[in-house]
């Protein structure tokens, strides 16, 4: 799927209250174009989360060629931050199998708890 970095989305002003992951636990599936990483700070306690996920439309093109292209691609990250809380960023693009909102930006929220515990 693509090589990942946990600082990706991660807003500069945040960087300093942000506990960094030593260590990552990457789950990849390149066939369901999924990804999962749990990152764990230096004391082992979970730190960091991220998902993504794409929906792949099938299509034949104008020549009768089979084609494949994203529709639809979701991205949650989760930061837990050195007072508390965790900082999340959620990033959509298309619209449920319509391409038309490509170019959307992503929402950021603090949260009580990792957005593993509200899925």
């Amino acid at each position: 799927m693509y090589d990942y970095n946990w600082k990706t989305g991660l807003p500069v002003k945040n960087v300093p209250t942000t506990i960094p992951p030593v260590a990552l636990e990457k789950f990849q599936d390149e066939t369901a174009h999924a990804l999962r990483v749990k990152g764990f700070d230096s004391q082992g306690q979970f730190c960091h989360y991220h998902h993504a996920y794409a929906l792949n439309r099938e299509r034949f093109d104008e020549e009768g060629f089979y084609d494949e292209n994203e529709a639809y691609r979701q991205e949650i990250t989760a930061w837990r931050l050195s007072g508390g809380g965790w900082l999340v960023r959620k990033y959509e693009a298309g619209a449920h199998g319509d391409c038309a909102g490509r170019l959307m930006k992503p929402d950021y929220w603090i949260s009580e708890t990792c957005p593993t515990e509200q899925l």
